[in-house]
C-alpha cells in the first residue's frame, strides 16, 4: 500500500527531481529492510507535501482542501510544511495578514526553497504589498534564476510600474528554449513595444500565436498584433489577425470570446478615428451574441456594450441624437440588471462622461468621470481631455501623467492612450 502511495506521488510530479528521486529510493530500502517505523514517517511527509502542491495548483475549496489535508498529514507542526499548509488555509479564508505571517514563517524556515519564496510573493502581491512582493520574487530567482513563474510575475510587476526595461529582462529569464511560458513571450512584446522595438515585438507575438493552442493565449498573440499597429498608429493593417482571432473563436463555439474580441477591435477603430468601421465591429460582436445559445439573463451585459460602444461611434460622428437615445436605452438595461451592478458602476459614468465630453460640457464630463474608474488609463485620459478643455493646465497635467504612469499593458486603452498622453506632456512642458 505504501508502495502504491509513493509511486502515485511520482506519477503526479511530486517527486521528479533525481535528488528526491534517490530519497524515495532509500525510503523504499527502509521499507524492504523492515524499517517500517522510518518508512510510514518519509511516506507520510511526502503525502503532505504533494497535498501542499496540489493546494498551490488549485483553487476556490480545492486549495482549501488540500492545504487542510497536507496540515493534518504534516509530521511536525513547526515546519516548514505545517506553516506553508496555515497560509494557504488562512489565504482560503480571506485572512490576509495570517496568511502573510504563516508564507513568511514558511519560507524563513526552508530558505532555499525557491518555490516558497514565489508562494508569500504571490500572497503579499495580493495584499498589494508590491515592493515586498518583489522581493519575494527576487529571492525565488536568485535561487533559481530560470524561474519561470518568478521571473513572469517580476516581468508583469515591472511592466505596471512603466520600467520597461526590468520587465524585459524579467520576462527574457523566464521564457525557455521552446518559447514558454506564452504569457512571457507576450509579455516582453509588450516591453519591446514601449522600448521602441516594434518589429521584436511582433515578432514575439507571431511566435507566440504560432505556438499557441487556440484559445486565450493565441487570441492575446493575435490581437497583440492589432495592438502593435494602433500604437503606431498604422490601422488597418493588424485587422487582419483579429480577423483570424474572431474566427478562432468562432470555430470553438465561444461567443463571448467571438463579441469580446470584435468590442476590442471596435473600440480601437473607434478611439483612432474610425467609428464608422468601429459600429460594424460593435454589431458583429452582438451579432455573435444574439446568434448564440446564451441564457437571455447573460446576455444583458452584452447588450449594453453594444449599446455603449455604438452610442459612442455615433457621438464621434456627431449623431448627437441618437447617441443620447442608445445612452438612454443603455441605462434602462443597467437598471434591470442588478447582477453586473459593479461593472456598471464605472462603465456608466464613463458612457454619461463620454457624450458630455461630446457635446463640449465639461464642466459636466468631469463629474461624472470622477465616478467611473479612476484607475484606468482611459479614464484618467477623458478627465485630462476635459481639464485641458476648460484651460486648467495643472489639472490637466496631472491626469494626462496618470493616464501615461496607467497605460503600460498590451491592450486596448494603452495602446490609444500611451501615445495621446505622450504627446500632450511632451508639448505642454
Amino acid at each position: 500500500m505504501l508502495r502504491r502511495i509513493a509511486v502515485a506521488l511520482v506519477a503526479a510530479g511530486a517527486l521528479a527531481a533525481p535528488a528526491v528521486a534517490q530519497d524515495l529510493a532509500a525510503t523504499w530500502r527502509a521499507l524492504d529492510y523492515g524499517d517500517e517505523a522510518t518508512a510510514r514517517a518519509e511516506f507520510a511527509r511526502r503525502a503532505a507535501e504533494a497535498s501542499l502542491w496540489q493546494a498551490v495548483a488549485s483553487r476556490g475549496e480545492a486549495r482549501k482542501a488540500a492545504a487542510e489535508r497536507a496540515l493534518a498529514a504534516a509530521p511536525d507542526a513547526g515546519g516548514w510544511l505545517a506553516a506553508a499548509a496555515r497560509g494557504l488555509i488562512a489565504e482560503a479564508a480571506g485572512d490576509g495578514v495570517a496568511a502573510t505571517a504563516a508564507l513568511r514563517e514558511a519560507a524563513s524556515a526552508a530558505p532555499r526553497d525557491a518555490r516558497l519564496w514565489k508562494l508569500l510573493g504571490d500572497q503579499l502581491r495580493a495584499a498589494e504589498d508590491l515592493p515586498g512582493a518583489t522581493e519575494a520574487y527576487q529571492r525565488a530567482v536568485q535561487l533559481q534564476p530560470a524561474y519561470p513563474a518568478a521571473n513572469l510575475a517580476l516581468g508583469e510587476l515591472a511592466r505596471q510600474r512603466s520600467d520597461f526595461g526590468a520587465a524585459f529582462n524579467a520576462f527574457n529569464h523566464a521564457v525557455d528554449e521552446s518559447d514558454r511560458p506564452l504569457g512571457a513571450l507576450i509579455g516582453r512584446a509588450a516591453a519591446r513595444l514601449y522600448m521602441g522595438d516594434s518589429e521584436g515585438a511582433l515578432d514575439d507575438l507571431r511566435r507566440a500565436a504560432a505556438g499557441a493552442s487556440p484559445g486565450p493565449d493565441r487570441s492575446r498573440a493575435l490581437l497583440g498584433q492589432l495592438y502593435v499597429h494602433t500604437y503606431l498608429r498604422q490601422l488597418p493593417r493588424g485587422l487582419d489577425q483579429a480577423e483570424l482571432a474572431v474566427r478562432m473563436w468562432q470555430e470553438l463555439g465561444r461567443a463571448e470570446q467571438v463579441a469580446a474580441a470584435a468590442n476590442a477591435v471596435g473600440r480601437v477603430l473607434l478611439e483612432t478615428g474610425d467609428a464608422v468601421a468601429a459600429a460594424g465591429w460593435y454589431e458583429r460582436g452582438w451579432q455573435a451574441i444574439e446568434g448564440s445559445d446564451l441564457a437571455p439573463a447573460a446576455r444583458t451585459i452584452w447588450h449594453v456594450r453594444y449599446l455603449h460602444g455604438m452610442a459612442r461611434s455615433a457621438a464621434a460622428r456627431r449623431e448627437l441624437d441618437r447617441a443620447e437615445s442608445l445612452a438612454a436605452e443603455a441605462a434602462s438595461l443597467m437598471a434591470s440588471d442588478p447582477a453586473n451592478a459593479e461593472h456598471y458602476a464605472w462603465i456608466g459614468p464613463y458612457l454619461t462622461g463620454y457624450l458630455h465630453l461630446a457635446q463640449r460640457r465639461n464642466e459636466e464630463a468631469v463629474t461624472e468621470l470622477r465616478k467611473s474608474d479612476l484607475e484606468r488609463p482611459y479614464i484618467r485620459y477623458l478627465l485630462a481631455e476635459a481639464y485641458a478643455r476648460l484651460r486648467d493646465r495643472a489639472a490637466a497635467r496631472e491626469w494626462y501623467q496618470k493616464a501615461l504612469e496607467a497605460a503600460n499593458g498590451l491592450e486596448p486603452e494603452s495602446v490609444i492612450v500611451r501615445p495621446l498622453a505622450t504627446a500632450w506632456l511632451a508639448k505642454n512642458r
